[in-house]
């Protein structure tokens, strides 16, 4: 079983990962699940580094109690500023983990069905980004994810092109509406 990656040749921003994501499936097809789940990891970094210059966010943003940066700290600062629905950023930290498995434990025994969850979120993230930068209206490829109650696209419910937007203003109102909260509890001290 292969995995399309042929949306991506047609992208303004993402073309640049087809090769790189069509080489996963040949490592799928040798039975090379580590290096199917560590370059989906490496894949996956340069991906929230280009979502940075994209969302115009600061590569060297300020950390908490002197901490090195790193795919994990990326991570939340990418959601914490981008409000990225939590199901997509679930995928990446799921990646990341792997990952980090995949590149640190040489006695783990990657199985097909690992290497095939790690290429399949990696998949849906990238059918995320075309979706909602794109105004693609492609189709995830896990069931597994609750993409329909959350507003994703599926085969039976499409993205409208302003998801994103529309998102992304919810979110704000949220971070708005905690931020007076917290303003009134620091005056009530």
């Amino acid at each position: 079983m292969e995995l399309d990656f042929s949306f991506l040749q047609q992208s303004t921003l993402f073309a640049k990962y087809f090769a790189n994501s069509q080489k996963l499936n040949l490592l799928y097809e040798i039975e090379d699940y580590r290096d199917v789940v560590s370059n989906v990891r490496r894949l996956s970094e340069s991906l929230v580094k280009e979502l940075f210059a994209v969302e115009q966010l600061d590569p060297y943003y300020p950390l908490k109690q002197q901490k090195q940066r790193s795919f994990r700290s990326d991570l939340f600062y990418l959601q914490a500023q981008h409000f990225y629905p939590q199901e997509i950023m679930e995928l990446f930290h799921e990646i990341r983990r792997m990952g980090n498995d995949a590149v640190h434990d040489n006695n783990y025994h990657w199985t097909k069905q690992a290497a095939w969850h790690c290429l399949g979120n990696y998949h849906d993230i990238l059918v995320y980004l075309m979706n909602t930068y794109e105004q693609t209206k492609l189709a995830y490829i896990r069931p597994d994810l609750i993409i329909a109650s959350s507003g994703f696209p599926t085969r039976s419910n499409k993205l409208s092109t302003n998801y994103h937007e529309t998102w992304q203003k919810n979110n704000q109102q949220k971070r708005q509406q905690t931020s007076k909260l917290k303003k009134f509890l620091r005056r009530k001290k």
